[in-house]
């Protein structure tokens, strides 16, 4: 009985990592203001936010003893954690929108939830191959919808039909034509670039370890490795771009000096030229216009967010210790500026930082900034850079660190959240090498 439960217990972590990167759900609750739809106000119940439940209420039983032994020797981080979340849950009560707020606190609840248990408890040694494969999909489905400059909506995978014709569709001006960016199953190409970003990461770790036992994963390693690169190609988004090319190279540098699998890494960088070099020959001025940005469409971008640093100053300024409420950016900017404009122009401030600020204000800011030292100061006791998962896990965080300069949909949005979520608690894991 005990066997079959554990079984279910890691089919279950498996199932929400799958899931994860999909938008299927259960829509609650919608706002409108006016005719237009507030995006940011939606509250839902995720297919992966099923499984997630059910795999914490199993842990906490099948492991509760450990789980009791941990909380009792890691008194000082547990304290700012209920810190943390207190302050969430009181954020309510000076929010605009407090169901919103209370969604909200409770996502970031399961998300804390998920990255202790995964800290603690054994998990599954093949939990990345997964969510490689989870992203591979959306890679492919990106890939079809740049090749075929149509989307297709599937609402029970949460795909919806994203036009170039229609104003918020994401596309590249080039030559006079329209280009649709590739958004997968996710709600934007940026998001699908991060989605990508990680999972290329992990599959230059899988193929670089791969050993004579395992060497039939060397083709589906290296195909997904192709995959991925011109997934993320067809994202166009400059913020992955670079970040990608940044961690890339410091992946490609650690193997390089601290293994003797020379020969991988080189076939490797090969064969990220020559993909990249094939699909140049073909839509090099797509990627000339995206660099140089000469359009209109970059100019309006690099204007629209210069007003969404505006914004996040005056929330600052009125709300500087407090902040607005978790989730209530938009709606607060929405009612301090009145504007004709709809409630689809306030937008979230293109910085996480500066967004995470504005929400939870200098107190809250304060509290996390102790979480993240608390967080540094094991990991840097526990721990040498001559662990390849390790370097990895570290290259994917601080992605999710650089990519916060630039976008905001880490902490705005559930997949955001759950993924860095996941990501630290695998990190933090390495301390234990609690493996199945």
């Amino acid at each position: 009985m005990h066997k079959d439960l554990l079984k279910i217990h890691s089919f279950f972590l498996y199932i929400f990592v799958f899931l994860l990167p999909w938008q299927t759900v259960w829509i609650i609750r919608e706002v409108f203001y006016g005719d237009e739809k507030w995006q940011y106000g939606t509250i839902g119940i995720y297919a992966s936010d099923i499984f997630l439940i059910a795999w914490i209420f199993l842990s906490i039983y099948l492991y509760f003893d450990r789980i009791s032994e941990w909380l009792l020797q890691n008194k000082k981080i547990i304290f700012v954690l209920l810190c943390f979340e207190l302050w969430l849950f009181m954020s309510i009560l000076w929010a605009d929108d407090t169901m919103l707020a209370f969604y909200r606190t409770i996502t970031f609840s399961c998300a804390i939830d998920l990255l202790i248990l995964l800290w603690i408890l054994p998990i599954p040694r093949n939990i990345s191959i997964i969510f490689i494969m989870s992203a591979c999909i959306h890679a492919i489905i990106g890939i079809i919808q740049f090749f075929t400059q149509k989307t297709i909506s599937l609402s029970y995978l949460g795909m919806q039909i994203h036009d170039i014709s229609w104003g918020g569709t994401a596309t590249i001006t080039s030559h006079g034509e329209q280009w649709l960016r590739a958004y997968g199953g996710l709600p934007h190409p940026n998001v699908l670039g991060g989605l990508l970003l990680v999972s290329i990461l992990l599959v230059v770790t899988k193929y670089i370890n791969i050993t004579k036992r395992s060497c039939l994963y060397t083709i589906p390693c290296l195909l997904a490795y192709i995959v991925l690169t011109v997934g993320i190609i067809v994202t166009f988004s400059r913020t992955i771009w670079l970040i990608g090319c940044i961690s890339l190279c410091g992946l490609f540098v650690y193997f390089f000096i601290y293994t003797k699998k020379i020969s991988k890494v080189i076939i490797l960088l090969i064969t990220l030229c020559v993909t990249i070099t094939l699909f140049g020959i073909f839509f090099g001025h797509l990627f000339f216009t995206r660099i140089t940005h000469d359009t209109q469409l970059s100019h309006n971008s690099f204007s629209d967010r210069k007003v969404y640093l505006i914004h996040a100053y005056t929330l600052i300024k009125d709300h500087p210790f407090i902040g607005t409420g978790i989730g209530n950016y938009t709606n607060t900017i929405f009612r301090t500026y009145t504007t004709p404009y709809p409630i689809w122009f306030f937008q979230p401030v293109h910085n996480a930082y500066i967004l995470l600020c504005a929400e939870i204000g200098i107190i809250g800011c304060s509290i996390l900034f102790f979480l993240v030292a608390f967080f540094l100061r094991t990991l840097q006791k526990a721990h040498s850079f001559k662990k390849p998962d390790y370097v990895t896990y570290s290259l994917i965080i601080f992605s999710f660190c650089a990519i916060s300069l630039f976008d905001h949909w880490l902490w705005s949005s559930h997949i955001g959240i759950f993924l860095c979520a996941f990501f630290i608690g695998l990190i933090l894991n390495q301390k234990t090498k609690n493996t199945l």
